[in-house]
């Protein structure tokens, strides 16, 4: 083919033997149904500086039109075999399409690509590549699309600061701008993430404001109930599970009687939403301590993405959540099987997110067995991840954890970490902070005897004892930079205290 393009006569027999003669720069790596051949970087850049504009141009055009043929297969196939070529041919085909210009084309690509495989080390690989995109397309109707595509694969890359800059400044943009639908999907882009950060009323006001754009747009009803399975995650995060309950099975009816034009929705997809009210309504059962239906809640969803042939780190990131509810019915041989199977994916993954939440849940398990000590050091396995990933709640979660195992065992470290807890929950209005304060003033009550924590310094050089906490620094990004740390801390203990004088409850939340 491309001695047709160019209009030479064949040389098959001359290819054949330039092929022998370079066999030693190539390495060959046989995959099931086909071969790859891997050639020395130094090689193939000695070999580009010799090719004119118009030969380089031919073969970046046959070689994305190869690649475009293996995904029109791979996406006219059962999609459950074809996710590997899907992304595959995404990756491969962007380089040639952005050398060419064709900026939509390669954005294209990417995005059908990144809908397969959502892991950290493949969003490392989009990443660079639509970073170049956007920066070629800025002002054109492709700016949109690449910048969203752009915050995603940050996301996925565990880079969610970066990507909440990103749309915070695009939503502004587009505001101004009077492009209210891509600020709309930006926005639901940007939910997860204040999730993440900690924003939790920040995340509900959000909903809110995407649920009266939906209903004077008339945007249909997949996308209302998309905008209601963020609003009952956001609940949970609250403290306000019950609610979460309530309106649960209105929803799931709600969405089996779905209009036809409402599931070929092209802003959200119907399993996606489907997986979020499903997953709310798990996490607002634990929450209330119904184990049994968090456990058939959270397998609609793993058997729906069984039936879809989601990734094996996909369906890992849904099982690990049943590890509390078989935790609390006493199932821990099931438990610790499914845990260290979740694990090996996300280590395989470099997942570090679900890492930290595995450590976690594995020194919960440990100290439901009576092992302690084995607790504490996978909670400061889970606390080293956790401040990695960035992620306000599992942070929160684990030094409240690490409190009670140290506390447990008379170590005068948990204070700290109670605090610690306390104070993350307090300033990002947690609807966990309750159970901190009270376990504060347990902790209190039985070693009366130990000095408090009289100063902010000294909480911060306990708990940055454990390896890659970095407490001031989370503190000040939460609290301002001219926040005081004594008085926060001050206001988390005087909580406790007032729980101790038996005053009104209510005043923690």
């Amino acid at each position: 083919m491309l001695w047709v393009r160019l209009e030479l006569p064949d040389q098959t027999h001359e290819i054949i033997g330039v092929i022998g003669d370079l066999k030693a720069l190539v390495e060959v790596q046989n995959q099931e149904n086909f071969s790859a051949y891997l050639i020395n970087p130094a090689v193939a850049e000695s070999g580009l500086s010799d090719l004119d504009e118009n030969f380089r141009a031919i073969v970046d055009s046959l070689m994305a039109d190869f690649w475009k043929n293996l995904l029109d297969e791979a996406n006219s196939k059962e999609i459950a075999g074809m996710r590997g070529k899907i992304v595959l041919a995404g990756l491969n085909s962007a380089p040639y399409l952005i050398r060419l210009g064709r900026w939509e084309w390669a954005c294209n690509r990417l995005q059908q690509a990144m809908l397969h495989d959502k892991s950290p080390n493949t969003a490392s690989q989009f990443i660079p590549l639509l970073r170049h995109i956007l920066e070629a397309v800025r002002g054109t109707k492709d700016e949109q699309i690449t910048a969203i595509l752009l915050a995603r694969a940050l996301r996925y890359g565990g880079r969610g600061a970066e990507a909440k800059t990103i749309l915070i400044f695009q939503i502004t943009e587009w505001t101004k701008q009077g492009e209210s639908m891509p600020a709309f999907v930006a926005k639901n882009d940007l939910f997860p993430l204040l999730q993440e950060t900690g924003q939790f009323k920040e995340a509900l006001k959000l909903t809110e404001e995407m649920r009266d754009y939906a209903t004077r747009t008339d945007l249909g009803s997949l996308v209302q109930l998309g905008i209601e399975g963020n609003r009952l995650q956001a609940l949970n995060r609250l403290g306000r599970s019950l609610e979460v309950l309530e309106v649960l099975r209105a929803l799931m009816e709600q969405i089996e009687s779905l209009p036809e034009q409402d599931k070929k929705c092209k802003i959200m997809d119907r399993r996606n939403v489907e997986e979020v009210i499903l997953t709310a309504g798990a996490e607002a059962a634990i929450l209330i301590g119904d184990y049994e239906q968090a456990l058939e809640l959270n397998s609609r969803v793993l058997n729906a993405m069984k039936a879809g042939g989601d990734t094996d780190l996909e369906q890992a990131r849904v099982a690990a959540r049943d590890y509390f509810p078989l935790l609390r019915l006493r199932r821990y041989i099931q438990a610790k099987e499914m845990l260290l199977a979740c694990k090996s994916v996300f280590e395989r993954e470099n997942d570090i997110k679900n890492l930290g939440n595995v450590f976690c849940s594995l020194a919960d398990l440990e100290y439901q067995l009576g092992q302690v000590n084995q607790s504490v050091e996978l909670l400061c396995t889970a606390l080293r991840y956790s401040y990695q990933a960035g992620t306000i709640d599992d942070i929160s979660t684990n030094h409240h954890n690490l409190s009670i195992c140290l506390s447990k065992i008379g170590s005068h470290e948990a204070l700290a970490h109670y605090l610690a807890a306390g104070i993350i929950r307090h300033l990002v209005g947690s609807g966990l902070l309750a159970s901190t304060v009270r376990n504060l003033l347990s902790y209190q009550a039985k070693f009366r005897c130990q000095p408090l924590l009289l100063r902010f310094d000294q909480l911060c050089q306990i708990v940055e004892e454990v390896e890659g906490v970095k407490f001031r620094e989370l503190f000040y990004r939460l609290a301002g930079p001219d926040a005081d740390g004594n008085k926060v801390m001050q206001e988390v203990l005087s909580m406790a205290q007032k729980i101790d004088l038996g005053l009104d409850r209510s005043d923690i939340a």
